[in-house]
């Protein structure tokens, strides 16, 4: 069952995931799959394209127990009491680049 499901698998996306599977939820990345346009703001010692830091971070994502699903999502829709039947709110921040 999923506990989060996040879409977009770019930084954002993949922090999230990162950070949420570590606490053994379960997380499923719903990600178009189009080429990364950003360059990474993370100041690493090794010089680092921005695919290949993706590459690593979904890496270490999976690791955790997320899962990645090739998905467009064209909207969303709360559903009410989704959680095992029981009533719970749900709620969506979308985490966008306004320049795509």
């Amino acid at each position: 069952m999923d506990d989060c499901i996040i879409i977009g698998a770019g930084p954002a996306g993949l922090t999230a995931a990162i950070y949420l599977a570590r606490f053994h939820l379960g997380i499923r990345l719903l990600d178009c799959g189009s080429d990364p346009l950003h360059t990474h703001p993370c100041r690493l010692p090794e010089r680092i394209s921005g695919r290949a830091l993706l590459a690593r971070m979904l890496a270490q994502a999976e690791g955790h127990g997320a899962t990645r699903e090739a998905a467009e999502v064209t909207g969303l829709r709360l559903i009410e009491g989704w959680r095992n039947g029981a009533r719970s709110g749900a709620s969506a921040a979308p985490a966008t680049n306004p320049g795509h």
